[in-house]
């Protein structure tokens, strides 16, 4: 396939959002790390590259012909370097456009993004209107993956000193969002995106942490399904993230807790071995109370109904520890959400990505 000779915005904007959905992205500003973390994608600065190959930093930037960072795909497998000597928004920035290469697949679709050896060194089949195109594509997707239309639309200050704090991006950056922030919301309508926009700004405008357990919801209930405490969710991002079970998409679960019996899909809503009760419901009689019945289901880990307060079978019957014991297990889960720290993590992803032939001899597509 061929590269377009004009950028692919409606493309861009629909990758954004589904990416958006796809990783449930709701705090700001984003954290590219953890995105390429979860991604199971290599990830290297400049100096960790130059040390593991024992030459400059200048080597690096002279043959990767960056910078900034560049995406490389090698067997089948994404690696990115970056140039953490940059400023933190600019890295955040550079981070989520190379993570748009990936997300766009400009290394896969197109023929002309492989590298050729020429005199021992590398260069792009790429005409100066071909890398253009791309390049704005990976920055019509970090700009709506970094600070969302549909959120930045929820702003009652949109200036750009005050979009460039929330989002965490450089001032240019965010005079950019603005400049394009009436055209990505009328492309959003003419792509019948408006539905999915909407849940993704719902996403960030109704979302609540528990402030005694950490837990993270996108409703606002009376009652901490996980702490049961009363009046404890306020808006921002939780930090910890509670175990819950597979089921069925009639909510029975798929394993009994009790005696492991996986044979539970037959009718009813009871183990047959040692008779679980194996759907997560509301234990109280409250039809009186609000919305809540003693038919609701609940989430598998919920303990309480955020409702009426009252236990749910699964904690009752002992499917669920107490929620601090949980909070405090040694396999606990909890979210990073410290999104303006911008730090790796301390183990990357396991393994240095194969730049040990810099700069003899590059990789097979790099962009």
């Amino acid at each position: 396939m061929k590269i377009p000779s004009h950028a692919r915005y409606n493309y861009c904007l629909k990758k954004a959002y589904d990416f958006l959905d796809q990783y449930l992205i709701k705090a700001f500003p984003v954290n590219p790390f953890d995105l390429i973390h979860n991604g199971k994608c290599g990830l290297a600065n400049y100096s960790e590259i130059a040390e593991n190959v024992s030459c400059s930093i200048d080597d690096i930037i002279a043959s990767l012909n960056s910078t900034d960072a560049t995406t490389i795909l090698k067997n089948n497998y994404y690696s990115i370097a970056y140039n953490e000597a940059n400023l933190s928004t600019r890295i955040r920035f550079t981070l989520m456009h190379e993570i748009g290469h990936i997300f766009l697949n400009h290394l896969i679709d197109f023929e002309e993004t492989e590298m050729i050896k020429q005199s021992g060194e590398f260069s792009t089949c790429l005409s100066e209107q071909s890398n253009q195109v791309l390049e704005n594509e990976a920055n019509a997707f970090a700009r709506n993956i970094l600070a969302p239309a549909p959120i930045v639309m929820t702003l009652n200050d949109k200036s750009v000193e005050n979009i460039a704090h929330v989002f965490g991006i450089s001032k240019s950056a965010a005079k950019t969002r603005i400049d394009f922030l009436e055209t990505d919301m009328r492309m959003t309508e003419e792509l019948n995106l408006s539905e999915q926009a909407f849940h993704i700004q719902q996403r960030y405008i109704n979302k609540r942490k528990c402030t005694v357990c950490g837990a993270q919801f996108f409703n606002d209930y009376n009652y901490c399904p996980i702490c049961g405490n009363k009046n404890t969710l306020k808006w921002g991002d939780g930090n910890m993230i509670y175990k819950e079970f597979e089921t069925y998409t009639s909510k029975k679960l798929i394993r009994c807790p009790i005696c492991q019996n996986e044979q539970t899909n037959i009718r009813g809503e009871y183990c047959q071995i040692c008779g679980s009760y194996l759907v997560n419901r509301c234990t109280g009689d409250c039809n009186h109370i609000g919305n809540c019945s003693y038919n609701t289901i609940l989430p598998t880990n919920a303990r309480y109904c955020p409702i009426s307060g009252n236990k749910s079978t699964f904690y009752n019957q002992g499917f669920l520890p107490d929620w601090d014991q949980e909070l405090h297990s040694p396999n606990s889960n909890p979210e990073s959400n410290e999104q303006l720290a911008l730090e790796p993590p301390e183990d990357p992803f396991g393994e240095l990505p194969d730049f040990d032939r810099i700069p003899e001899e590059l990789f097979n597509q790099s962009y």
